[in-house]
């Protein structure tokens, strides 16, 4: 009876690392989606804004920063995702971005982007790798969740209606974002090492906000499997019944058979 109980955990330990290490592939050029839908069901949207056109999922956002989540991905630890994004016009005045990411949470991910500054700051185009960490952005840069910058080739002009692949890349020691011309020219790198907390786990997103931006042939691969994050459970409070405002007062009972 013991060896069949060391064979029974020998076989789930099994199981558990190989589906831990099984490398999950995708790739997407939004040409198998009804025209107006958001890509479901394998992206989830945060905003209305996101849509299938011209077989792109093109967005445009106003109202706050949209994100295109692949839930079909598998939470990763080792991800690599990159997409071909064309900014066609602003539609703010205030910072605007376009690009791609990897995405625990609202509060916890990280983009490689294209960036434009406000009206009021002279409109400038270049591009980012940066964090947002428990709600915090740019914590990849501040005192307490500073990243050591192991190469930043720092930002570049980019054009509105040029197409340009974005690649994010996760592994379990450093976040690598880079920007290529189509024909494989690189214009930005920047690597941040995991030597503070950060957010080191994920799926591929695209993410849009203040543009009119599209994406196209989406590239994916998860190498190593994270474990999901426990679900917190939503609780209320007690049920307090409250007499209708108009119900009959109660009347204290005479009688041994009474009806209120």
């Amino acid at each position: 009876m013991r060896r069949v109980w060391e064979f029974a955990l020998l076989a789930v330990a099994f199981l558990v690392m190989f589906a831990s290490t099984q490398v999950f592939h995708f790739s997407d050029d939004f040409s198998r989606y009804p025209v107006g839908s958001a890509g479901e069901p394998n992206w989830e949207v945060n905003q209305i804004g996101f849509e299938i056109r011209d077989g792109k999922l093109v967005a445009e956002m106003v109202g706050g920063r949209g994100n295109a989540v692949l839930t079909k991905a598998p939470l990763g630890r080792v991800v690599a995702v990159e997409a071909i994004v064309t900014v066609h016009r602003k539609i703010t005045s205030d910072w605007k971005i376009a690009g791609v990411g990897i995405y625990l949470d609202e509060r916890n991910f990280w983009h490689v982007a294209l960036v434009e500054s406000p009206d009021n700051q002279g409109k400038k185009h270049f591009a980012e790798l940066h964090e947002m960490f428990d709600g915090v952005w740019l914590a990849d840069g501040l005192e307490g969740t500073r990243l050591t910058t192991e190469a930043d080739t720092g930002g570049f002009d980019w054009q509105y209606e040029h197409p340009y692949r974005l690649c994010l890349t996760l592994t379990k020691e450093r976040i690598i974002g880079e920007i290529f011309e189509l024909d494989g020219t690189l214009r930005y790198r920047r690597i941040c090492n995991f030597d503070n907390k950060a957010v080191t786990v994920g799926r591929p997103m695209l993410s849009c906000y203040g543009f009119v931006a599209s994406f196209d042939d989406v590239q994916v691969e998860v190498s190593e499997v994270a474990k999901e994050p426990p679900k917190e459970r939503k609780t209320y409070p007690p049920f307090v019944s409250r007499p209708f405002p108009h119900a009959p007062r109660p009347r204290k009972a005479t009688g041994f058979f009474r009806t209120e």
